[in-house]
């Protein structure tokens, strides 16, 4: 009787252990796949998304950063929440090309120094004290200038990516003047 337990608990052991192992290797592959695996369609319209959100931020860069940071004020942040989210998935990352990557990471690099500034800033003016605001004030607004700037040319730089979606970006500043307008503008402060 023991002879045929012990056959019938080395069996279950055996075909438990056989689906352990085939269940952890359809993991493993459907993981390798996952990340792997090419969908030009779905890369690109992550990029159109990533497009239109430079877009979005080239607006507030003309209409927000730009007329009112001397002052110490920003009306509206940029959008940082499309690139982010995609600048950090394994897919996209493979998927991409290194001068492509390149240029999303300067973007994001200058569009959150430039979301930084006002806190700093405020938090100088705040500090109330005369000898710390004269030193850094000045400084710090000419600093935020220029990553404006840097942040202006770099949403350019993500507007040329991938001429795959640059119909529909085209059909969208055809409809919105206002975009279109700005977008220009930034073209113009850029040079």
């Amino acid at each position: 009787m023991n002879i045929c337990y012990t056959k019938m608990i080395e069996g279950l052991l055996g075909d438990s252990l056989k689906t352990l192992i085939g269940f952890f290797l359809a993991l493993l592959l459907n993981r390798l796949i996952d990340i792997f695996w090419r969908d030009p369609k779905q890369q690109r319209q992550i990029l159109r998304a990533i497009k239109l959100e430079a877009l979005t931020n080239c607006n507030i860069c003309m209409e927000s950063f730009k007329p009112f940071y001397k002052g110490g004020l920003v009306l509206n942040q940029y959008s940082t929440e499309t690139i982010e989210k995609n600048i950090t998935d394994p897919k996209f990352i493979i998927n991409t090309s290194t001068n492509d990557l390149n240029v999303l990471i300067r973007y994001l690099r200058f569009i959150n120094m430039c979301n930084r500034y006002p806190e700093f800033v405020r938090n100088i003016r705040l500090s109330h004290d005369k000898i710390i605001e004269q030193e850094w004030l000045g400084t710090a607004t000419n600093k935020w200038g220029e990553y404006i700037k840097k942040s202006a040319s770099s949403i350019s730089e993500v507007l040329d990516l991938s001429k795959e979606a640059d119909k529909e970006i085209n059909e969208l500043l055809k409809k919105d003047k206002l975009t279109y307008e700005n977008y220009s503008a930034l073209l113009d402060f850029i040079k």
